[in-house]
């Protein structure tokens, strides 16, 4: 089957009846939903297995364009200045050097100067300008728990769940799948640390997108004719320090940045 591009290509698998066991008012409400990845196909109780596998691998989520992107960077940026940089440094993790914060992002340092331009050796796509904007406005400052949880388990991951398996999880155990020694790669570039865990993962490692906001990443290889397996964790403490939205971003720009290096490896 051909990409899904638009909502009409969705409600042409569905039965029409506007019977609202979705929970959305017709089908066309739904398709449009399930377009723009706020509903899983799954929600519709009268898609069969085998359609939702395969159209839901195919759909051509619209992104945000880039003026909108812009303008919420711009919003952020506005909402930085005249913040305490010094207090935002302790609640966050940060240093406060010379009037600007230094901020680990992955292990590298992002600078935010006092007009909140960022600067960095590592480059700078709005999945990870907005998260970072974000912590330093909202991170609570509250200490890891070292308690590790699923996107379901969050306070709102819930609504978030289906999207972040979809866009995140999923695409991350194919990456994984064809090119396993990423995780190497992944300790290398990402100062990454493998840890030890009571779940069986054959490979279990810790990113630190920001300070106070790891991310826990368990994979198991196939075995035994059971299909590979991969989950991704969040402190327990991850909404405090950290939006839902931020959240979600990190996730799939994660899966954005390991397909690059996935096909520079390749090569």
């Amino acid at each position: 089957m051909s990409p899904v591009n638009n909502a009409m290509d969705i409600l042409k698998l569905l039965p029409k009846t506007n019977c609202r066991e979705c929970r959305e008012p017709t089908c066309l409400v739904f398709a449009i939903a399930a377009f723009q990845g706020k509903k899983e196909l799954r929600d519709c109780p009268y898609l069969s297995k085998e359609v939702i596998d395969n159209v839901g691998a195919k759909i051509q989520h619209p992104e945000e364009s880039s003026d909108e992107l812009n303008e919420h960077i711009d919003s952020l940026k506005q909402g930085m200045i005249g913040i305490d940089f010094a207090q935002a440094a302790r609640r966050t993790g940060a240093e406060y050097v010379n009037g600007a914060l230094i901020i680990k992002v992955f292990g590298k340092d992002v600078r935010i100067d006092k007009n909140a331009n960022l600067s960095s050796d590592i480059h700078m796509h709005p999945w990870i300008i907005i998260p970072i904007l974000n912590y330093v406005l909202n991170c609570s400052g509250l200490a890891l728990t070292g308690q590790w949880m699923p996107m379901r388990d969050l306070r709102d991951g819930m609504a978030w769940n289906g999207l972040f398996e979809q866009r995140c999880e999923k695409p991350l155990k194919k990456i994984l799948d064809e090119h396993i020694d990423l995780f190497q790669i992944m300790t290398q570039i990402f100062n990454a640390r493998e840890v030890e865990d009571d779940f069986g993962a054959d490979v279990s490692i810790v990113l630190a997108p920001l300070v106070k906001f790891p991310i826990l990443i368990r994979y198991w290889k196939p075995d035994d004719g059971l299909e590979s397996n991969l989950n991704v964790y969040f402190d327990s403490t991850a909404q405090d320090n950290l939006d839902i939205n931020s959240i979600f971003a990190l996730g799939a720009g994660l899966v954005r940045m390991f397909e690059k290096i996935a096909v520079t490896h390749g090569s």
